[in-house]
C-alpha cells in the first residue's frame, strides 16, 4: 500500500499530498454495496499552501450521523461542518476542502457537485477562494480537484507509485 497520494495541478502551481491515514479512512467508506449511501466530510492541512504551493492533507472528518446521504446524493450537516472547522483550527489545522464518495469505478465531480461547490464559493459560505474536492470511488481510483469560483480542475498524479489510484482503477 502506498504511504501517501501525491498530486499536482497541470501548471505545477499547486501540489497536494494526502497522508496514508486519510487514504485508509476513505478506503473504509467506499460505496461497495448497493445499499450504501454517499458519505463525506472535510479536509484539513497544517497550512493552506506553502511558498512552493504545497498542501499536505493530514486530517479528515466524517462521515457523521447528522449528514443526510442517499445512494447518489449527500448533504453535509452545515453546523457540524462549522464546528469541525473551529475544532481543527484550534488544533492548528486549516480547512482546505471536502471529500465524498460516489458509487463509480472512475469517480468524477457531478454537475450537482460543481453547482454546490461553486455556490459555496460565490456566496461566501466558506471564507476561501478555492478548495480541494476529493471524490472517492468504489475501488482504489479516486479523483482530486481544485475548485475555484469559475471552474474545477482535476489534479494529476505526481509520483509513479500512486498512478493506480488515479488511472488503474483495479
Amino acid at each position: 500500500m502506498i504511504s501517501s497520494l501525491k498530486l499536482k495541478s497541470a501548471d505545477g502551481s499547486l501540489q497536494v499530498i494526502v497522508e496514508d491515514n486519510c487514504l485508509q479512512h476513505w478506503d473504509k467508506h467506499r460505496q461497495r454495496r448497493f445499499w450504501q449511501p454517499e458519505v463525506g466530510g472535510l479536509l484539513f492541512a497544517p497550512s493552506v499552501g506553502s511558498v512552493d504551493g504545497c498542501v499536505c492533507i493530514t486530517t479528515i472528518t466524517g462521515p457523521h450521523s447528522s449528514d443526510r446521504g442517499k445512494r447518489y446524493s449527500l448533504l453535509l450537516d452545515h453546523e457540524r461542518c462549522l464546528s469541525d472547522i473551529e475544532l481543527q483550527f484550534s488544533r492548528g489545522l486549516h480547512f482546505v476542502g471536502y471529500w465524498h464518495t460516489h458509487p463509480e469505478r472512475a469517480p468524477a465531480l457531478s454537475g450537482v457537485d460543481l453547482k454546490a461547490f461553486h455556490e459555496i464559493l460565490k456566496s461566501g459560505g466558506v471564507l476561501v477562494e478555492r478548495f480541494i474536492a476529493v471524490v472517492v470511488g468504489i475501488q482504489s481510483c479516486d479523483s482530486v480537484y481544485l475548485v475555484e469560483k469559475d471552474r474545477a480542475t482535476q489534479l494529476v498524479d505526481n509520483s509513479g507509485d500512486c498512478a493506480a489510484n488515479l488511472t488503474g482503477c483495479h
